[in-house]
């Protein structure tokens, strides 16, 4: 059975924006974070939770508090993919 492709994504917005508010990319983040870019992509694309240590090191990199961080992790928004 084919699974039907859509024409959407899930992304956690609010982490791609505090990280460009930062000017950083995402091999920026990767490297002051000590991560992978793949990770830092998995994460912003809502593939991968992250631990809370990986959560804990974005937090630090991009000098986020608590509240911000939490609002963060849980925030997703659907976006259009690009090429459909």
């Amino acid at each position: 059975m084919a699974i039907a492709k859509t024409k959407t994504t899930v992304v956690r917005n609010l982490l791609i924006e505090a990280r460009n508010k930062k000017g950083l990319s995402m091999d920026d983040l990767a490297k002051l974070t000590g991560l992978d870019r793949s990770t830092i992509y998995l994460i912003e694309h809502n593939k991968r939770d992250g631990t809370f240590e990986v959560w804990l090191k974005i937090q630090q990199a991009l000098s986020l508090k608590d509240r911000e961080m939490w609002t963060i992790i849980n925030t997703t928004k659907r976006i259009n993919r690009k090429g459909f």
